[in-house]
């Protein structure tokens, strides 16, 4: 696909997004995707020549996506996309965000690494490419076998109350789209809260909630130390959290031996009697410690361990070296 082609596509998948995320319909069935580039293609190319030998013994394979291809298909494909210091799609200029350079002695191979991105719409790709010198003794042999590897990322919608989107993307987008959380599914808040305290917290978190969870949704293990947590997901940006909610995990806490206890919801605040009851004397006295997070409390301490850029690249093994 040619690059006008290509910034064709891109222009119109980007204005649908934005018609679909900006709609004023009050139809909660309509759906709302997201637009990522955490999928990739990949083009491989492996050449091996014999330095020492007169005649040509060089030989050379091709591939896409894991297909062998054409030397020449492939040559177009890869010139469609690495060639350029500029992104595919918006033309912007690609950042170098992680440049890497090895050389290993012992295999006498050399090994290096390049990750390009554009910051305007996230596309990127990456080059890797290893070059190994070895002897084959039998045939009297000096090789050089030359691996390359080129990554593209590649556009693809996800439905975001679509429980196989990945967590990972819509923290990023509800990162940048407070207003859309009343999109997601129940389920999926209480995943994302999961997700976003495992970083926070630092500790191991498990996602419990569903039919029979006696008031708890997660669980975690902090110092040795359990805490329960209890998720509420309201759609309504005025909604306020009632006191019965706080009162039903006191409750979970000391039916579970718990000293801590935290109340995560979209709500817009909890009652004035929801926080009485989080430090009532008695809950004090016998060091149960209940935290109310609303919101956005739960936003800003998401935004605090979520990145803006999305990596998919650091899912790949590139391998000995690097």
């Amino acid at each position: 696909m040619s690059r006008r082609n290509r910034l064709i596509v891109f222009k119109a998948l980007t204005s649908y997004l934005v018609l679909s995320v900006l709609s004023t319909d009050d139809n909660t069935d309509d759906m709302n995707e997201i637009i990522s580039y955490k999928d990739y293609v990949t083009y491989e190319s492996s050449h091996t020549e014999d330095i020492l030998s007169i005649r040509d013994s060089s030989h050379s394979r091709y591939y896409y996506s894991g297909q062998e291809i054409s030397p020449l298909n492939y040559h177009r494909l890869k010139k469609a996309v690495t060639d350029s210091s500029t992104c595919i799609y918006c033309d912007e200029v690609l950042s170098i965000i992680d440049k890497k350079n090895s050389i290993r002695s012992l295999d006498t191979s050399s090994v290096s690494l390049e990750i390009r991105y554009c910051e305007k719409c996230n596309w990127w790709n990456a080059k890797y490419l290893k070059i190994t010198h070895g002897s084959e003794r039998l045939h009297n042999k000096e090789l050089i076998t030359t691996v390359r590897e080129e990554y593209e990322g590649i556009i693809k919608s996800y439905a975001i109350d679509d429980y196989a989107t990945p967590i990972e993307l819509i923290r990023h987008y509800l990162n940048a789209n407070h207003d859309k959380y009343n999109l997601i599914k129940p389920q999926q808040f209480e995943m994302l809260v999961a997700s976003v305290f495992k970083d926070f917290f630092s500790c191991e978190v498990r996602h419990v909630g569903g039919p029979g969870d006696n008031g708890v949704d997660i669980y975690m293990v902090l110092n040795n130390m359990p805490i329960l947590v209890q998720v509420k997901h309201r759609k309504d940006p005025k909604a306020v959290e009632a006191p019965s909610i706080v009162r039903e995990l006191i409750g979970s806490c000391v039916m579970e031996n718990s000293k801590h206890g935290i109340i995560v919801s979209s709500a817009d605040r909890f009652s004035a009697q929801s926080r009485s009851n989080a430090v009532n004397e008695n809950l004090v006295r016998n060091n149960i410690r209940i935290d109310l997070m609303n919101r956005q409390d739960f936003f800003s301490t998401m935004k605090l361990v979520t990145n803006n850029v999305v990596k998919p690249w650091e899912d790949i093994d590139w391998g000995i070296g690097l």
